[in-house]
């Protein structure tokens, strides 16, 4: 069940808004664990799923929009480019959506186990993490890697700062930092 209130701290409270999907109050609108969610330029909410679909929302009406499918395995991270485009990482890999229409764009090739994490570059480039180890940024223009790094344990969290380091966790509980050098090269920095 949930409250539609936090206990308040000494700074603030935080209020569910709305509530999309299953609860005691509504219907289920998602058919399995949602693992990702993001938020689109326009405001409209993107979710992974692992029913291996995407959720196109609208979280002001919560009303479903469209539903993205294509991915062969359950999807576990979502991330959007500042285009509006979706990016979606599974076990089959990374797909490139147009929230539009609903339909695949690219593949991203080069993963060969489950994407966990995807983050966005400053200058557009994907960088996905995934169990096989590595860390890949790729062209969503072109569906190729550019950089890849492999480190000694699955790639299991990502995030980018506003400078383009790359802030990487590992399942062996590792915290790197890494940055795109040129082409095909991406050191890290433990």
């Amino acid at each position: 069940m949930v409250r539609n209130e936090l206990t308040p701290t000494k700074y603030s409270t935080l209020r569910i808004a709305s509530t999309i999907g299953s609860t005691a109050r509504g219907p289920r609108l998602s058919r399995a664990r949602v693992s990702s969610v993001a938020v689109l330029p326009d405001g409209r909410v993107v979710s992974g799923s692992a029913d291996m679909t995407l959720g196109v929302w609208d979280p002001d009406s919560g009303e479903t929009l469209r539903i993205l499918e294509g991915h062969k395995n359950g999807v576990s991270s979502v991330s959007v480019l500042s285009d509006g485009r979706v990016v979606s990482g599974s076990c089959d890999g990374l797909r490139v959506w147009d929230p539009e229409s609903g339909g695949t764009l690219r593949t991203l090739e080069g993963h060969t186990d489950w994407v966990r994490c995807i983050a966005v570059l400053p200058g557009g480039w994907v960088v996905s993490g995934s169990d096989d180890h590595t860390l890949r940024v790729s062209d969503p223009e072109r569906g190729e890697s550019v950089a890849v790094l492999t480190l000694e344990a699955p790639v299991t969290a990502i995030r980018v700062r506003f400078d383009g380091l790359i802030a990487i966790g590992d399942s062996a509980g590792a915290v790197h930092f890494a940055r795109l050098e040129s082409a095909g090269e991406a050191h890290p920095h433990t």
